[in-house]
């Protein structure tokens, strides 16, 4: 695992967006307080902002909503991205769900959990 990262938006209880990567997970504090200064919920302005804040690669950059994947792989992603959308914390490439940093922003009143 090593560098696997998960940023969770999260309104009124229920996930709106969620980010994952495979690797430089470490950026992930970077992106995540540029997205809440911001108020951003366009999915491809956050695709956008990751790969300019160096938060994941080609190969393992994930931004999600309920309606729409945006994912650059080769590989086709797994059903579990969608089935644990709404699970903020959980990492659908792990059978465990585990990773190595997870943020969940609370967009209701910006307060970091």
């Amino acid at each position: 695992m090593g560098t696997h990262a998960i940023i969770s938006l999260v309104k009124n209880g229920h996930t709106f967006i969620k980010i994952l990567s495979g690797c430089d997970g470490e950026n992930s504090l970077k992106l995540a307080k540029v997205i809440r200064e911001n108020k951003m919920s366009n999915i491809k302005e956050i695709y956008d902002l990751a790969v300019r804040t160096k938060f994941g690669c080609k190969d393992c950059l994930v931004v999600m909503n309920k309606d729409t994947i945006i994912y650059k792989g080769d590989e086709k992603l797994d059903p579990s991205y969608r089935e644990t959308f709404d699970k903020p914390s959980f990492n659908p490439r792990w059978e465990n769900g585990t990773a190595d940093f997870v943020i969940i922003l609370q967009m209701n009143n910006l307060e970091w959990t």
